[in-house]
């Protein structure tokens, strides 16, 4: 199973994907994220990113 097939079966959407693009870019573990986003209380979820694309997650910005 490939990377984005394993993103679409799990739901996995796409605005957590771009956050961790540049997280990568920036150079920030995925702790430093976690912890970023679990301090900022107006986190809200955002159903209407989910997509059914498939997601090159090797592909260049």
């Amino acid at each position: 199973m490939s990377n984005a097939e394993l993103i679409q079966s799990e739901g996995v959407d796409v605005g957590w994907i771009s956050l961790m693009k540049e997280a990568k870019t920036l150079g920030l573990s995925l702790e430093e994220v976690r912890i970023f986003l679990y301090s900022k209380r107006d986190v809200v979820y955002d159903s209407s990113l989910r997509t059914t694309d498939t997601i090159d997650l090797n592909q260049e910005r």
